[in-house]
């Protein structure tokens, strides 16, 4: 088996996630090759793809929203995401069945899950977007309990019914699938299975987010193994294989690239893509590091990449029309490569419509 180097397996992950060249046409074309963008919060799943897509905009965006060729709808790790709707077929093959803790919550409530999901449904088919508050007064005294962390939410959008519109700072909207098609339930569950879920998520992940572990996969798509294992292992046949400095295989539908090379710093926002997906968490970072990306309550900081190595991390602060960044850094960053760090934060001010303010380099 060939070896591959961690430094090997980084940039092969940069490249095959689309940032170490825009690879992918679109914001649609984005979120379906990876599978979903992490989109808890709105602004920063934007920036994943800002980070991702050659000339992307806001108003761009605002289209495919329009468009609904990008919506919100719970997925693995029962996380909100972005997806194109083409794969919310996918997620509801996989994931529907998976959440028996909604039913169990509504039981304690007094409340027939199912009954709950028939009467939201009614009210989704009223109007194209329904709002938040709407559901609360349909829910009734226990509404907090039953929307706690999307709570009932959740298995309206595996069942491949109810989807959050996207728009920041957060969901306020909520429609019914039959605003994208007006496909039936049993239509839309027969049509779909021309592939499998697990089949489909499988080779996304093994394309974009390889050179991957099984335990890598594993914690990806939050299933258990014995979920996932005889999919997976048949699929892995058909890829290429790596031994990793760790003893660990590494698993990538593509091969190996040894002459890939950053051209520009990355930005990359809070709960990008790439942090949320491997179980092995120093594969950028080194292992005295790793704690300044995985914070407390399951925050994942921005992270500034140079040159294939992380230097640290970023935040913004908006003020009115204007933005400042701060960059906390792990390593001496030369006057050159801080000006190209400061040309890559105007261009994200420019996507945010701010006024850029200002760049700040703090040593850590």
């Amino acid at each position: 088996m060939q070896s591959v180097t961690n430094s090997q397996i980084a940039q092969n992950r940069l490249y095959n996630s689309g940032l170490l060249q825009n690879k992918f046409s679109s914001a649609p074309d984005a979120s379906r090759a990876l599978f979903g963008i992490q989109s808890q919060y709105q602004q920063f799943g934007e920036i994943s793809l800002f980070n991702r897509v050659p000339d992307l905009t806001k108003e761009k965006l605002q289209y495919d929203y329009d468009q609904k060729d990008l919506i919100k709808i719970w997925g693995q790790r029962m996380t909100v995401h972005m997806y194109t709707p083409s794969d919310w077929f996918f997620v509801h093959d996989v994931y529907s069945d998976k959440n028996n803790w909604l039913k169990k919550h509504a039981d304690s409530l007094g409340h027939d899950l199912d009954l709950l999901l028939e009467d939201m449904e009614h009210l989704l088919l009223s109007e194209e977007k329904i709002p938040k508050e709407a559901f609360a007064e349909l829910l009734g005294q226990h509404a907090k309990e039953l929307m706690l962390w999307g709570g009932v939410f959740i298995q309206g959008s595996l069942d491949g019914t109810l989807f959050c519109v996207p728009e920041s700072p957060k969901t306020r909207f909520y429609s019914h699938r039959n605003w994208i098609s007006a496909e039936k339930q049993t239509n839309w569950l027969e049509t779909g299975r021309n592939e499998g879920g697990l089949e489909v998520m499988i080779d996304r992940y093994f394309s974009a987010y390889g050179p991957a572990t099984i335990r890598d996969f594993k914690h990806w798509t939050g299933l258990r193994k014995f979920e996932f294992q005889q999919t997976l292992e048949a699929a892995l046949e058909n890829y290429f294989s790596y031994l990793g400095e760790d003893g660990q295989v590494y698993y990538s539908k593509t091969e190996i690239q040894t002459d890939l090379e950053q051209q520009r710093p990355l930005l990359l926002g809070k709960f990008d893509p790439l942090f949320v997906s491997y179980g092995k968490k120093d594969w950028l970072a080194d292992a005295t590091e790793t704690s300044l990306i995985w914070r407390p309550a399951g925050q994942i900081e921005a992270v500034l990449i140079v040159n294939g190595l992380f230097y640290g991390t970023w935040r913004y602060k908006i003020t009115g029309d204007n933005v400042t960044f701060t960059f906390f850094l792990t390593k001496k960053m030369t006057k050159k490569n801080q000006k190209f760090v400061e040309t890559e934060a105007r261009k994200l001010a420019k996507f945010l419509h701010k006024k850029y303010q200002g760049s700040f380099f703090e040593q850590i």
